[in-house]
């Protein structure tokens, strides 16, 4: 014969740590008031809460609402590459597709266009690196330098390394090939940074 069980329907458990939460939260927020004083069950007194106890118990959830500009053509400027690079990381050859994002060779920020010579599709890490000028592509050879600073600054950097002197993928549109003036670009900040 089977026990029957005693627990709580989830819903009640649910209600129930709720309804203590609130109570904390409502507690903390009384403490907080200048001269209060918290006290046990025995009545003795307690020290009042700090500021760390208080944002534990009631963080907020979200900062001030702020407007963003949003860079126009972004989105046709990712289908663009994602599409001439058939999918792959100009790089890596990584196919998965979440991580796969349009660069800029040139900045958008710096007077770059949304222009197929001025763009790789990369993986995310190494569009950031890319971005940071710890990876450049260099302008005749097209091939990827990976710099000496990763190793210095973060004493890692072995899976990087590995990529060093890789050649560039060529993207299936012929308009797609990046411009040797945009590489030259960014191959002159990376060699600034080298020292």
């Amino acid at each position: 014969m089977e026990k029957a069980t005693t627990s709580k329907p989830e819903q009640v458990l649910c209600y129930e740590r709720k309804s203590r939460r609130a109570a904390a939260r409502a507690s903390a927020r009384a403490l907080s008031e200048p001269g209060a004083v918290a006290t046990g069950s025995q009545g003795t007194p307690h020290p009042t809460l700090g500021p760390a106890t208080l944002a534990a118990i009631d963080p907020p959830r979200y900062g001030a609402p702020t407007l963003v500009a949003p860079r126009l053509g972004q989105g046709s400027f990712r289908a663009l590459f994602t599409d001439a690079y058939r999918y792959r990381c100009a790089i890596s050859s990584e196919r998965t597709l979440p991580v796969l994002q349009a660069a800029h060779i040139r900045p958008y920020a710096e007077g770059g266009q949304h222009e197929l010579s001025n763009g790789l599709l990369l993986r995310s890490d190494l569009h950031t690196l890319f971005d940071q000028h710890y990876l450049t592509i260099e302008p005749n050879k097209k091939v990827l330098l990976v710099s000496r600073r990763i190793r210095e600054q973060f004493e890692n950097g072995r899976d990087y390394y590995a990529l060093n002197n890789r050649p560039l993928t060529q993207p299936a549109n012929a308009l797609a090939l990046p411009s040797t003036e945009n590489l030259a670009y960014h191959f002159e900040l990376f060699t600034e940074l080298e020292g």
